[in-house]
Formats: structure tokens, C-alpha cells, sequence
């Protein structure tokens, strides 16, 4: 029997049991009324709503509609990285996995996907966690039974594989995993459930390369900075490749205004700016978290020969040297005005510092204490930088650190410290310096990296800078005369 007779034959049924059913009760179907029905009646109905249910199940993934809004955009985004980036239960997990669904199933509404392939999904959340009421939950909610052929599980019974009816195949996987797991794969596209650590990103970037797959996040940015400096603030210049969707606020139309009013009413003022909208503005875990580059990076401008300014130097035996040149106003506002971060010879490095210096009316030349270290040759760092005419003063460390670091961040607040846009190694220092984690919760330690800038912004506030410094210049530099390299050395010889 074809659908169009079987839909003729049901409706005859249920005309007929309604009809009888009247007799008793006008407003309500009584399901006892099916008795009167005959045995060939009962399964031609079974027969058809079997059908039904299966032509339903089957089509279940088509028969899904995304919200209007950034949901529709993210699905018919080209870009080889797409992130949902908005506020808490706004659809941004939900539409991302129903991507993972089309890619593996092979039937996108607006790509051709070629299948089978492989692809994996990470949750920021431990994986048992993550998979068993996140992940999975979604997918079944998406897709029909029969899409799923299997789903295999680990040692420890927690699902790691879906293996599709289209022979494609996702891996399910944890971001609290080392990092080796994501290390020496190809695949053909990812998805990421909120925001974690860049290896895992930069593991997956190598992983798409044969492919040129596609990566796409749905994220609430609590934490991470590193995500805003690489890829929002990219897409903000116009990266080719990337692309961010901000969902606003009540797109989801699943959840109920009393209920986003009153989740909204537990937050403080700054929780609603991420949880909420969505926005990167207080980033959890931020050592300098004042700092907003829509405000304090600014751009460049040549400084005036009365502005005095101050340079601190971080030497380094095995990463790069970094050095800090910051001036201030008349106005007493701050501008960090240059840098250098090289990765050369100590002597080389102090050239460098001097060619700068000598556009400025220099007030101090600060230098940390490790300077004064041995293991740099037969003398230190900063004997090696007065032979080459850079003579500094020893910067002051002990017990400053956190008075500092709250100097910074009220300086940011009440906007009297800038950073020129040139100066970007300080840019994203002041970005991706962060608070050590624990499962617990952030520390009081800040992590031992994108701190070296800072280190210099320091050490000159301790010195107490101001713009009448500029009639007490601390420490006038050798002059400087610039010594000839190891490869110009033979040709003075040779003259």
C-alpha cells in the first residue's frame, strides 16, 4: 500500500472511532475505543504509525531548524574557522554539534561534504562529563537512531567514538587529556565546546592541514585570553579565514524570558558582560585584567623631546631579550612608546636599546637583577652592556610585585597608562598574562610567561615616575659609540 492509500485508509479509521466515540463523550478520545476497531483495522494503523515513526526518525537532522540570528549565519559560513560567541544557553553548543551531525551524515543544508571522514569533538569539561551529558545528549536529540552505527567506549567505559551509518567517524575528546592525544593526526574537521589551552588549537591546526578542513567553537569566554589576541582580534582586522557570530540576547527562543531574567539577576555587573552577552571584556583570570585595547592601544606618535622617558631592561640566557621604553605627559599620562623583544646576542641587544634611547630625552635606564648573574660569559649581562655604553641602574623587586601589579591595573582603570599599537609584544602580554589554574579554581601565582614586559612596566613604577623626572635624569648612559661586529672586524683589519 503506497502512503497517499495508507493516509486514506488511517483517516477512514480514525473517522470511524471518533464517530462511535462521540456517542459517549464529545470533548474527550477515549483510547478504549480502539477495542471496537477490527484485528485488519488495528494493523493497517500499527503498520502506518510504524512507518511514520521510522520516516521521522529518519529525517530528524533535515527537520531541524536553527534560530534566526547567528545560527543561520554560522551554517552558511564559509570560513575555515567559525566561532559561536555568545552568552550562556543561547544555542551556541546545540548548533554546533548539529554541524558535526551534518558533516558526518553528509548532508549539510548549504555545503557539500564529502564523505566518509573523520573529525573530532573536544569538551573543555572532563571527558566522562563532557561526553556522557553533553555531547551525546545533543546527538540524540539531533539525529535518528539508525545515523549512529556504534559507539565504542575506552577501558573505562566512558564513549571515546561515534562511528556514523555513512562510515565517518568522530572522536570524542577531553581537553583535560595530554597533549600527545591530539598530537599526529589527520582529520578532516573539528569542533571545540568552550574555550582551553592553545596547543590543543595549534595540534588540531597541523592535524587539518591535508584535508584543509574546517574548525568551528562554540565558546562563553571565561577564560583563555589567548583566544581574544589570535583569533577575535584577528577577525576584527579582517582576517580571510576566520569568522565570529555574537548571537544577541533571547535568540533562543527555548528558554523562557522569566527564566533568562532571573539566571540574569544572580550575575554581578561584570559576570553579565561574558555569561550574558558574550563578550570578552573581563576575562577570567587576567593578571592586568584593566586593561582594554579598545581603549588603552592606541596609536603611534612621535614623542616630544620634552616628554621624559624611561627604559627597562629583561635580559634573558635562552629566550628573548626584552626591553620597555615608557613615557609620560605633562598631563602625567603614560604611554609605553617602544620596545624591543629579540631573540640576539646580549651586546647586540644593548645596540639596539641605545639606537632607540637615542630619539628620547632619557630620564633612567632600569635593569633586572638577574643581570648581575653569572653564566653569561666571563662577565654578567649588565657589565656586558655598560662595555657596549649602556650603563643601568638595578631595579627594585623586593616585596613590589603585587602593590605594582595593582599600580597597573588602577592606572588602566582611571585611563592614564596607554600602549602604542607598535608595541605589540606588550599588547599581548598585557592579554595572555594569567593566574595559574587548578581544577579548584585560579591561584594567587600568575603563570611564568607573557610576563616580561610586565616585569619592565614594573620596575619602572617603582622608581615613581613623573613628567617633572625629566629635570632629574638619573643616570647619564656612557656616550655611545657603536662597536663594530664580528663579521666587520677583517675589514678594518684589512684597511
Amino acid at each position: 500500500m503506497d502512503w497517499e492509500s495508507r493516509s486514506t485508509e488511517v483517516y477512514r479509521i480514525q473517522s470511524k472511532l471518533e464517530m462511535q466515540q462521540m456517542k459517549n463523550s464529545p470533548t474527550e478520545f477515549d483510547p478504549s475505543s480502539l477495542n471496537s476497531a477490527s484485528r485488519q483495522e488495528k494493523e493497517r494503523l500499527l503498520a502506518y504509525l510504524s512507518d511514520l515513526k521510522q520516516s521521522r526518525d529518519q529525517s530528524k537532522l533535515q527537520r531541524f531548524k536553527p534560530n534566526p540570528g547567528f545560527q543561520v549565519n554560522f551554517l552558511k559560513s564559509e570560513k575555515k574557522i567559525r566561532i559561536c560567541l555568545t552568552g550562556n544557553q543561547e544555542g551556541k553548543t546545540h548548533i554546533c554539534a548539529y554541524e558535526v551531525a551534518c558533516w558526518a551524515l553528509g548532508c549539510h543544508p548549504y555545503k557539500q561534504i564529502r564523505i566518509p571522514n573523520t573529525g573530532w569533538y573536544v569538551t573543555a569539561k572532563p571527558l566522562k562529563e563532557g561526553v556522557e551529558k553533553e555531547i551525546l545528549p545533543k546527538f540524540m536529540e539531533l539525529v535518528g537512531s539508525r545515523d549512529i552505527s556504534a559507539i565504542k567506549k575506552n577501558s573505562q567505559g566512558i564513549p571515546y567514538k561515534i562511528i556514523w551509518r555513512t562510515g565517518s567517524v568522530t572522536f570524542l575528546l577531553s581537553a583535560e587529556q595530554d597533549d600527545k592525544v591530539f598530537e599526529g593526526s589527520t582529520i578532516d574537521y573539528a569542533a571545540f565546546d568552550e574555550p582551553f589551552r592553545r596547543h590543543i588549537y595549534i595540534a588540531t591546526r597541523r592535524g587539518l592541514l591535508k584535508a584543509g578542513g574546517h574548525i568551528w567553537w562554540s565558546m562563553t569566554p571565561l577564560d583563555e585570553p589567548w583566544v581574544y589576541d589570535e583569533l577575535y582580534q584577528k577577525w576584527r582586522e579582517g582576517h580571510q579565514e576566520i569568522e565570529i557570530f555574537e548571537g544577541k540576547e533571547g535568540e533562543n527562543v527555548t528558554v523562557s524570558k522569566e527564566e533568562r531574567d532571573s539566571f540574569k539577576d544572580s550575575l554581578y555587573d561584570d559576570e553579565i558582560e561574558t555569561r550574558i552577552h558574550g563578550r570578552f571584556r573581563h576575562l577570567s583570570g587576567r593578571v592586568i585584567k584593566s586593561y582594554d585595547p579598545d581603549i588603552h592601544r592606541i596609536e603611534g606618535f612621535d614623542i616630544p623631546r620634552h616628554w621624559p622617558v624611561w627604559m627597562s631592561i629583561d635580559p634573558h640566557r635562552r629566550k628573548p631579550h626584552a626591553a620597555l621604553f615608557l613615557t609620560c605627559s605633562p598631563q602625567d599620562a603614560f604611554y609605553v612608546c617602544n620596545e624591543i623583544f629579540v631573540d640576539t646576542g646580549i651586546k647586540e641587544f644593548g645596540r639596539l636599546c641605545m639606537d632607540l634611547a637615542a630619539q628620547y630625552m632619557m630620564v633612567d635606564y632600569l635593569i633586572d637583577t638577574s643581570a648581575q648573574e653569572d653564566g653569561w660569559d666571563k662577565n654578567s649581562a649588565r657589565e656586558i652592556l655598560e662595555s657596549v655604553g649602556l650603563r643601568t641602574n638595578l631595579a627594585q623587586k623586593k616585596n613590589l610585585f603585587n602593590s605594582m601589579i595593582m599600580q597597573i591595573n588602577q592606572m588602566f582603570r582611571e585611563n592614564r597608562l596607554y600602549i602604542m599599537k607598535h608595541c605589540q609584544r606588550t599588547h599581548r602580554e598585557m592579554m595572555l598574562h594569567v593566574y595559574k589554574k587548578s581544577r579548584s579554581g585560579i591561584l594567587e601565582t600568575p603563570e611564568d610567561r607573557f610576563n616580561d614586559m610586565i616585569a619592565n612596566m614594573r620596575y619602572i613604577f617603582a622608581v615613581r615616575p613623573s613628567y617633572t623626572s625629566r629635570a632629574e635624569i638619573k643616570n647619564r648612559p656612557v656616550p655611545y659609540r657603536r662597536f663594530p661586529t664580528e663579521k666587520e672586524k677583517p675589514l678594518l683589519r684589512d684597511r
